[in-house]
Order: C-alpha cells, then sequence, then structure tokens
C-alpha cells in the first residue's frame, strides 16, 4: 500500500526530491488535462435514475441532490427520484415547475413522462397531510388532511398502536 501510494505521490508531483510529469511551469494545465471538467447536462432515464456524465456543476449538484439520492459517485455518478427524495426537495422549497425546470435544463434527452409523472404526484401529495403540535387538551397532536386520506389512516394497520381517533372528517 505504501508503495502504490508513493507511486501516486510522484505522479501527481507531491512527492518530495522526486521530478515527476508533472513538475514545470505547466504542471498544473498538465493536471488539468487529467481530470475530467465539471459539466452541466445529465441523462434524466424513464426508471427515475439521473446519470451524470462527470463532476456536475456545483449549483446544479447541490439542486440535484434536494430532489433525488445519490445512489453512486465516480465518473459518471448516478442519482435516483423517489416520492421520499421528492419530498425533501418540496419541503426545502422547491416547486413543481422548479423541478421539471431542472430537470429539462440538465436533460440530454428531455424529461421522460415517468419522471414528470412522479413530479407530479409528488407534488400534488406534498402536504396533503399535516401533523401539528397541540399545546392543550390530553392529547398532543393532531394530524389534518383530505378527507380520503384521513379515511385512509383511520383504517391503516401500522397506525393502530398510534391510538388515533377521528374527530372530524378532516
Amino acid at each position: 500500500r505504501l508503495a502504490v501510494a508513493e507511486r501516486r505521490a510522484t505522479q501527481l508531483g507531491l512527492l518530495d526530491g522526486a521530478a515527476t510529469r508533472l513538475a514545470g511551469e505547466d504542471g498544473a494545465e498538465r493536471l488539468a488535462a487529467l481530470v475530467p471538467g465539471e459539466v452541466d447536462t445529465a441523462y434524466v432515464q424513464p426508471d427515475l435514475s439521473i446519470v451524470v456524465p462527470g463532476p456536475l456543476v456545483p449549483g446544479l449538484e447541490s439542486r440535484l441532490r434536494l430532489v433525488a439520492d445519490l445512489e453512486q459517485r465516480g465518473t459518471a455518478s448516478t442519482y435516483r427520484m423517489s416520492l421520499s427524495s421528492l419530498s425533501r426537495g418540496l419541503a426545502a422549497g422547491e416547486d413543481e415547475a422548479g423541478i421539471l425546470e431542472l430537470l429539462s435544463t440538465i436533460s440530454l434527452t428531455g424529461v421522460p413522462q415517468p419522471v414528470s409523472y412522479l413530479v407530479r404526484d409528488a407534488a400534488a401529495r406534498f402536504g396533503s397531510v399535516r401533523v401539528l403540535a397541540l399545546v392543550e387538551g390530553p392529547d398532543r397532536t393532531a394530524v389534518r388532511g383530505e378527507p380520503g386520506i384521513v379515511a385512509e389512516l383511520a383504517v391503516d394497520h401500522g397506525l393502530a398502536p398510534l391510538r388515533m381517533r377521528e374527530e372530524s372528517p378532516r
């Protein structure tokens, strides 16, 4: 391992006392030629993945990370969108139009229909259930939402340990 580290340090011109290919006035330029440049485009795919063929421009990467989870970092990084990742982005202040604009800006192939549907679905669902902390009374929280969603919550067996009770259709 030490020999590998020493060889890499020498190749990068970081090892004291050794002349390397990168030594000299144009060493920085030669090193820059070996490192991939930043990109501002990606492949947005119908399977909800996004493949970025190089290091993404920092501003775009930070926005993309709000709405998609990093699956693999490398020369070509892979991100994946899901309802939860889009909800995270919506909670951080993004909206449906902004997310679709980001995706269409970076996409080399346009925004596939399944991706558009997922973004629209996530935006429509976002905020449809609200959990509120109550200051007064024996109950400490309230869950509010549209009547159909409240009815779904009422019959969800996974939520039975919470012993929720319906006080109104909302």
